[in-house]
């Protein structure tokens, strides 16, 4: 990979700042670091989806940011590869400071019975609050810049998770 040194800092800085940063092969079965579990918690799911499962397409040259119906953040992009099509995963993470208050409205909003809710507050409190996103999102799109050759080579775009099987809850 003509990136690998690239890839490694961008890693090393983003587990500086506390974020998980996967690279994902899109055909294998995904594992519960995902998302630190919290689906297969919740809903009993074994994970037995691979990422394309849960996207019908992840193009090239393209950030992606999505928030999911737990209020996870993540970033993903493709990495350019002859041999694969591995994707780089960011996060899960937070942007703001979630409050006890919050945590329960979230937990009802989703259906988590009470009995689990110490289990829901220990995940949030596990996950990494990132309040100045546009700097994690600034270190991806220099290395989106280098990958794939300027700032006017790639694009970046939400994903709308009601259209994903993978972040919403069955």
């Amino acid at each position: 990979m003509f990136y690998s040194h690239e890839l490694y800092f961008l890693e090393q800085m983003l587990t500086k700042c506390h974020l998980q940063c996967r690279t994902i092969d899109p055909t294998e079965p995904l594992d519960e670091g995902v998302d630190m579990g919290l689906r297969k918690f919740f809903t009993r799911s074994d994970y037995p989806l691979t990422f394309s499962d849960f996207f019908s397409s992840v193009s090239p040259n393209t950030v992606y940011r999505l928030t999911d119906v737990f209020e996870c953040r993540y970033i993903f992009l493709q990495l350019p590869s002859p041999e694969s099509d591995n994707i780089l995963l960011i996060g899960p993470y937070l942007n703001i400071d979630i409050s006890h208050q919050q945590i329960l409205e979230q937990g009802e909003k989703i259906g988590v019975p009470a009995k689990m809710f110490e289990q829901l507050k220990a995940f949030y409190t596990a996950l990494p609050v990132i309040r100045e996103e546009n700097l994690i999102l600034t270190m991806v799109n220099t290395f989106a810049e280098y990958l794939w050759g300027g700032s006017d080579s790639f694009e970046s775009c939400d994903v709308n998770p009601e259209n994903t099987s993978a972040f919403v809850l069955r």
